[in-house]
């Protein structure tokens, strides 16, 4: 099942992937993750623009907080969670909370 987000969704998908392999930079990283967040406006999209939306605030603090050698694997952790919770959203796999 698709995501009805597809087209964001793919990309920010391949900007992880790209990310996993080295070929893109934190910046393009953390830019991928706000704009999907902010394509993201119906209200069912909701608890996906939140997640993505606190993955980049997370990816911000890392960028300041940690020393250089320690972010990419900070960051890694936080692209496994964001990929997670992109396949729980597409397969509606998601449990719903109240």
């Amino acid at each position: 099942m698709a995501h009805k987000a597809a087209p964001e969704v793919d990309h920010l998908l391949s900007k992880l992937h790209q990310f996993r392999e080295r070929t893109v930079t934190l910046d393009e990283l953390q830019a991928s993750l706000w704009g999907t967040a902010q394509a993201l406006t119906a209200r069912e999209d909701r608890w996906l623009r939140e997640q993505l939306q606190d993955a980049e605030g997370r990816v911000e603090l890392i960028r300041f907080t940690k020393e250089e050698a320690l972010i990419w694997d900070e960051v890694l952790k936080i692209v496994e969670s964001v990929e997670i919770a992109l396949k729980d959203e597409t397969n509606g796999t998601r449990v719903q909370s109240n």
